[in-house]
C-alpha cells in the first residue's frame, strides 16, 4: 500500500476506512499518463446563411484552409447550408478541429464546434447573400479539475495531449485524475486539491484508484460517468440522463462514505 498523499491528509474518516482513502489516491499504479488541463472555453461558430443568392460563391476560411461552394440558379438557403457542411466535413484539416453540425432544413444555418477546449481560431465568411455571416461564441467548461474524476482526451496544447472533464456520451476516456504531492502544506485547502487550467495532470489509465462517486456502488456494479447535469467526471452505478457507460472500469470493492458525506469507490482501471 503506497503512502497517502498529504494534500488531503487532514480529512477525517470513519474508523472502518483502514486505507485512509481520499479522491485520487492511487492504490496500485500500472500506467499513468500526463495531460494538460486545457482550460475554460470551447469555441463554437454559428454560420448563418441568410438570404439565398443564386449563382454565387459562398466561402469559409479558417486554419489556413479555404472552402467554397457556388449556388445554382434556383438556390435555397437549406441547399447552400448543406453544401457548405459537406465541403467542410470533407476538408481533413477543418474536420479534425471542428465538429460540423447538420444544416437546418429551412434556414441552412449550422454550427462549427471545436473538438477540444482551450482552442480559438478565426473563422471568416466571404461572398454569399445578405445575412451570410459567422458568429463566434463559447461554452464554459470548469477550468479546475479535481482528483479522482474521470477525464477525457481533448486535443493537444503545444504538442502535449490535452485533457478535460467529460461532455458527451461519445467521449474518449483518458482515465482518472491522480492526487499529487505538489500542494502547499500544511495549509492546503479543498480548492488547492485540484488541477487548474494549464496544469499538467497525472491521469491513471491502468491501475487501481479511489474515485469520487455520486451514489453508493456495489462491487459487481456496471460503472457510468457523468458528462452533464451534475458533477462532471463522477462515477455512478446507475444509468440515466447525462451519464454514459464506462468501458475498462470495474469496482474493486463496494464504495465507502467519508464523515463529510463524500462517497468514494476503489476502482480497477484497464484502458488501452
Amino acid at each position: 500500500m503506497p503512502q497517502p498523499n498529504y494534500g488531503l491528509g487532514n480529512q477525517t474518516y470513519y474508523p472502518l476506512n483502514a486505507d485512509r482513502a481520499f479522491a485520487g489516491l492511487a492504490v496500485y499504479t500500472d500506467k499513468v499518463d500526463t495531460y494538460t488541463n486545457i482550460g475554460t472555453t470551447q469555441q463554437s461558430v454559428a454560420i448563418a446563411i441568410g438570404t439565398a443568392a443564386n449563382s454565387t460563391a459562398y466561402t469559409i476560411t479558417t486554419l489556413g484552409q479555404t472552402v467554397s461552394i457556388t449556388s445554382d440558379d434556383t438556390a435555397t438557403a437549406a441547399e447552400i447550408g448543406a453544401a457548405l457542411v459537406a465541403a467542410l466535413r470533407a476538408n481533413s484539416v477543418i474536420g479534425s478541429r471542428f465538429a460540423i453540425s447538420a444544416a437546418d432544413g429551412t434556414t441552412g444555418d449550422f454550427t462549427m464546434a471545436a473538438r477540444s477546449y482551450g482552442f480559438d481560431t478565426a473563422v471568416v465568411t466571404s461572398g454569399g447573400g445578405t445575412g451570410y455571416a459567422a458568429t463566434n461564441t463559447a461554452s464554459v467548461q470548469a477550468a479546475t479539475i479535481g482528483y479522482g474524476l474521470v477525464v477525457i482526451k481533448s486535443g493537444t496544447i503545444d504538442g502535449q495531449p490535452g485533457g478535460a472533464l467529460p461532455r458527451s456520451s461519445s467521449d474518449v476516456i483518458a482515465g482518472v485524475t491522480v492526487a499529487t504531492h505538489g500542494l502547499p502544506l500544511p495549509d492546503a485547502t479543498a480548492t488547492d486539491a485540484a488541477y487548474r487550467a494549464g496544469d499538467l495532470m497525472s491521469v491513471m489509465s491502468r491501475g487501481t484508484i479511489w474515485c469520487l462517486a455520486e451514489e453508493q456502488i456495489a462491487v459487481n456494479s456496471t460503472l457510468y460517468y457523468r458528462y452533464s447535469g451534475g458533477t462532471l467526471g463522477m462515477i455512478a452505478a446507475s444509468s440515466g440522463t447525462g451519464k454514459a457507460a464506462l468501458s475498462g472500469f470495474r469496482p474493486a470493492e463496494a464504495s465507502i462514505t467519508l464523515r463529510d458525506g463524500t462517497i468514494l469507490c476503489k476502482v480497477d482501471v484497464n484502458l488501452p
